[in-house]
């Protein structure tokens, strides 16, 4: 009988480290997810500063090439 309760217990203390593992992978996963969507969020926004700059780019060698006509 003492074997079955010893048994029981390793059982529940290895059922407590898994537990506690797993909440450690869960947490890491949420906190790279986190990361994963803030560094998204900030390439999207790089790229519209991009295409904004290309813009503005645009539109300065247009009137570039218009106020430096030679008649």
């Amino acid at each position: 009988m003492h074997k079955l309760e010893d048994d029981n217990e390793e059982l529940r203390e290895l059922l407590t480290q898994e537990e506690d593992r797993s909440e450690s992978l869960e947490k890491a996963v949420n906190d790279n997810l986190t990361r994963a969507e803030d560094a998204e969020a900030h390439a999207l926004d790089l790229q519209t500063d991009l295409q904004a700059a290309e813009q503005e780019l645009s539109i300065l060698r247009v009137c570039n090439r218009s106020c430096c006509r030679i008649p």
